[in-house]
């Protein structure tokens, strides 16, 4: 697995290649395109005497931890302690028992302390069940189309799951899934066992600390919900502020969002329980973003939420719905969403009904009404700021992403919420071109910047600088002074997003230099945008931990 090598000023250096690797290495210059170890690395650094330098010596440690995404269906896991004396420690993957559920790795991996059956302190890594591409990518057939019907997937990616012998039938229990499903579900497996002083003792074999996943025989609660694969990260939570994680987050490729944690005995509480001891914990549904709840809408999550904490307890969730695998559909109407979790009665039934449609940005236009403005806001805010139960029907708003000219928009990356703005950051396809001397598909980059609680425009985005004399500046605001920002400039619907160039944008990056000048980062086009945030309110730190 470890190969050494020189390189051209003939030193020696190591390459980690997957026995699984090795056939492929054949096709690397040919027409066949293979695919090899695609997820982003994680590191867990351990420094002993805390100087700033890994030694070894010094009983310092470093683990790598990574996926293959379409690579194939295993995390490995490498001591780097030394780089230049790398050790194989140990891989799961889908052979295995425990981690049998597991799809294309996708996830990348987030450390979490929690507490085993026996008490023990360990580091956990979560990561979610992978990515179903035999199914998932079958859903759109030999075309950009969304069908969700059982065809033969147009991609022969490693670690699919080639067998027809098992038929699970889908949520409505009457349309087959031919193909054995896989990755429903997440997962928790050990890096380390902390010890006295917090001295890891780093885990020599692949362990698996918990798993929610379909079929599950100790976790039958609502598993039954868990028909479709989990490629995204998980959304990692310590609410109380103990030092262990008590709640997880994470939406599936059926555009189901499902919170996680400790429940009473037999899933009736609504809010998880501040407990460290992952061994009992289950999952529910939350919300789903297509309205029949099975997924037949096209809408997908690929990417874990950004979370806000409001008033007694009620978590706010940041995210968008777009097909990362199949970014150049345009079939499918995709959205993003602001979901308040406040611990829903009925969390199996929460969709689109249930949220409000700030599309059309009603709050800011001159022609609503002082009175349908403030029942607006009370709908909204009743739905995210009071404690003591659902006090209405609202949980969260949608904005969809249909507009002319952006056909196929949809939310390629993490979302960001930071100082009260929820950024979210969108592709839209542009033209198939089969002329192989006119580059085509490079689409159009986007970001949106939006109030936290109500969806309205919060940067002048529409001024003269980005369009010229086609912009809202000059309108009136007289009847409605929502529309005016601190600098006298107009905010309208047309504010709320900007272009930043071409190509799939990565997600929003806060930079906090010393001089307080905020700025955020995306990636588009091949290179870096910046881009001035909503500024005011203040930082609290609490504390800061390096994994």
């Amino acid at each position: 697995m470890l190969h050494a090598f020189r390189d051209c000023d003939g030193e020696e250096r190591w390459a980690f290649i997957p026995p699984e690797f090795l056939p492929r290495m054949k096709d690397i210059r040919g027409n066949k395109h293979p695919y090899f170890v695609d997820g982003s690395p994680v590191s867990y650094t351990y420094d002993a005497d805390r100087d700033g330098n890994i030694e070894a010596a010094d009983g310092d440690k470093v683990v790598l931890l990574f996926g293959m995404r379409r690579g194939g269906d295993a995390y490995y896991a490498l001591d780097v302690t030394d780089p230049d004396v790398p050790k194989y420690l140990w891989k799961i993957d889908s052979s295995q028992a425990d981690f049998a559920e597991l799809g294309q790795t996708w996830s990348t991996p987030n450390f979490g302390l929690v507490k085993n059956s026996s008490g023990d302190v360990v580091l956990a890594a979560f990561v979610g069940g992978g990515y179903d591409n035999l199914n998932e990518d079958g859903r759109f057939g030999n075309t950009q189309g969304f069908t969700n019907s059982d065809v033969s997937p147009p991609t022969a990616d490693a670690g699919h799951v080639t067998s027809t012998a098992t038929v699970t039938p889908t949520k409505d229990g009457t349309t087959p899934v031919t193909n054995n499903p896989k990755g429903r579900g997440i997962y928790a497996f050990e890096v380390a066992t902390i010890g006295a002083g917090g001295v890891p003792t780093i885990a020599t074999s692949a362990t698996k600390v918990w798993d929610f996943v379909y079929g599950e025989a100790s976790h039958t609660y609502n598993s039954t919900r868990l028909t479709h694969s989990f490629p995204t990260d998980i959304t990692v939570l310590d609410t109380d502020y103990d030092g262990f994680v008590d709640r997880l987050y994470a939406g599936d490729t059926g555009g189901q969002m499902w919170r996680f944690g400790q429940y009473g005995a037999g899933g009736d509480s609504l809010r998880p329980y501040s407990n460290p001891v992952i061994t009992d914990w289950i999952g529910k549904r939350i919300f789903s973003a297509n309205e029949n709840g099975d997924g037949t809408t096209g809408r997908k999550i690929f990417y874990r939420p950004s979370v806000t904490l409001q008033i007694g307890g009620i978590i706010n969730l940041y995210f968008g719905t777009g097909d990362r695998a199949h970014p150049l559909n345009k079939n499918v109407v995709d959205r993003m969403y602001a979901i308040f979790d406040r611990n829903q009665v009925t969390p199996e039934e929460i969709d689109a009904d249930n949220i409000i449609d700030v599309t059309d940005n009603l709050l800011q236009e001159d022609s609503t009404s002082a009175a349908d403005i403030q029942a607006l806001l009370t709908s909204l805010q009743a739905g995210s700021l009071l404690s003591g139960g659902p006090v209405s029907d609202n949980f969260g708003w949608q904005i969809n992403l249909d507009e002319t000219g952006h056909d196929g928009e949809k939310v390629l990356a993490p979302t960001l919420a930071f100082n009260k703005v929820a950024y979210y950051s969108t592709y839209s396809p542009g033209g198939l071109s089969m002329d192989p001397c006119l580059p085509g598909n490079l689409g159009t980059s986007r970001l949106y910047a939006v109030d936290y609680l109500t969806g309205e425009a919060v940067l002048n985005f529409n001024n003269p600088a980005n369009n010229g004399a086609a912009n809202n500046d000059v309108e009136s605001t007289a009847n409605n002074n929502r529309a005016d920002d601190d600098a006298g400039n107009v905010l309208r619907k047309e504010d709320r997003s900007i272009d930043l160039g071409v190509g799939i944008p990565s997600g929003v990056v806060v930079l906090l230099p010393p001089s307080g000048e905020v700025k955020l980062l995306i990636g588009s086009g091949g290179g870096i945008r910046s881009v001035d945030p909503v500024l005011g309110g203040t930082v609290y730190p609490i504390y800061w931990r390096s994994y």
